[in-house]
């Protein structure tokens, strides 16, 4: 077969207004893949994850950062300014996916909302990542890993019979919710491809969360009950951890 250099999502397009991880992750993955992204910035301090875990008085981007945000271009805009406003919307009608995980609000507070991006960009694909989705009793909450873990039931899969669940750190929520995000993304891009149709993608934490852990709610509907946790004991075949030689 031919072999080329062209990357596969090289005239993708993408603004990315996001925090921490789950937005990062879908535009790094994208970035990945070819896209062109464009992370845009407070003036003067970045997002905060530039700082996140890093140490007092250690001056740069934190390792977190790097770790979300490589392939990525960087801009700032104030948008609270006229002059950031219009700058941020020639970047739109440019743009073939915007992708935000601000706080629920921010990004309309800022006069900003699906309607007004379709105003700009009649074919802009529009992707929300939030703790509850834009719909439903939770909508307005944020929400952050271990609280969508939480309520996503990751809980409910970690610990010991005996004990308290423990928080699972597996990024299910955050990072599951990123990646659920590219992939509904992509196919929009391929819809919009076929027929110029604009779209919202609307991905939340918490729904990542329980997709991923679906194996572990099968029994529910056997039993109506919750499945309980079995430390490092496998349910359906002999396993578990044990110590081995050499040791």
């Amino acid at each position: 077969m031919p072999t080329t250099d062209r990357k596969l999502l090289e005239h993708m397009t993408v603004l990315e207004l996001t925090e921490s991880q789950a937005g990062a992750t879908c535009t790094q993955t994208l970035a990945w893949m070819g896209a062109n992204v464009i992370k845009i910035e407070p003036v003067n301090t970045g997002e905060p994850g530039r700082q996140q875990g890093q140490a007092a008085g250690v001056s740069g981007d934190s390792v977190f950062f790097f770790l979300h945000n490589t392939s990525k271009k960087s801009i700032s805009l104030n948008m609270q300014h006229a002059e950031g406003q219009e700058l941020f919307a020639q970047l739109v009608a440019k743009a073939d996916v915007v992708v935000n995980n601000l706080a629920p609000g921010n990004f309309e507070r800022l006069g900003w909302s699906y309607e007004h991006l379709k105003e700009v960009n009649p074919s802009v694909i529009y992707a929300t990542i939030s703790g509850f989705g834009t719909e439903g009793p939770y909508s307005e909450y944020p929400a952050t890993e271990i609280v969508a873990e939480a309520l996503g039931g990751g809980f409910g899969t970690t610990g010991f019979p005996d004990n308290p669940p423990t928080v699972p750190w597996n990024n299910a929520g955050e990072s599951g919710a990123g990646l659920h995000a590219t992939m509904a993304i992509l196919a929009a891009f391929a819809d919009r491809m076929d027929t110029g149709r604009s779209h919202h993608v609307d991905v939340s934490l918490q729904d990542s969360v329980m997709h991923l852990i679906r194996t572990r709610l099968w029994p529910t509907y056997h039993t109506g009950r919750a499945y309980p946790r079995n430390g490092n004991r496998l349910a359906t075949v002999p396993g578990g951890t044990y110590p081995c030689k050499p040791g």
